[in-house]
């Protein structure tokens, strides 16, 4: 029967192995700076529209803020989604409310918390928002990217969505 030998090499490679691993690339948060402050919900519902409608719902932040938008298509078919300045918002009641014919770019949009045709679940990137009120805008109409289906189709489609807004890194 032969002698079990060990390697002496074996424990010293375990040892490296595990050095390694405990040595990733870490950030570290220098002198004066601050880390993001936690994420706080600040809207959340559930909105429906029927077919050639849209909702919104009004977003007010009092200083500056990141922000991010989760929205998920619950039923119905694909709807377009936006995140609008104020004057945005009243140039869309005025343009898209009263069934007149409007360019894409003629609403101030914050385009990186928006989507056309979302047609499942959206989250967006933490973006930097300054102190205002902005609307979320969710539309069921032929404005957009998205419309919905002709007559006999599914004519109204469900959203829920949440907004969470943390406080900027210094």
């Amino acid at each position: 029967m032969a002698a079990h030998r060990s390697r002496p090499w074996t424990g010293c490679g375990m040892a490296l192995l595990l050095i390694a691993l405990g040595c990733g690339q870490r950030r570290t948060i220098a002198q004066g700076e601050t880390a993001a402050a936690p994420a706080k919900p600040v809207a959340h519902g559930e909105k429906a529209m029927k077919r050639e409608d849209w909702v919104f719902e009004p977003l007010a932040l009092s200083g500056e803020s990141d922000v991010r938008v989760t929205v998920s298509l619950t039923s119905g078919p694909a709807v377009d989604f936006f995140v609008m300045t104020e004057a945005g918002y009243n140039r869309w009641k005025a343009v898209v409310g009263s069934r007149q014919a409007a360019q894409e770019d003629e609403f101030e949009t914050v385009p990186m918390l928006g989507m056309q045709g979302l047609s499942a679940e959206f989250t967006s990137e933490w973006t930097r928002l300054s102190p205002a009120t902005y609307y979320l805008v969710f539309d069921n109409t032929s404005y957009g990217t998205t419309a919905p289906p002709a007559e006999g189709g599914a004519a109204v489609a469900t959203v829920t969505y949440s907004v969470e807004s943390r406080q900027p890194a210094k």
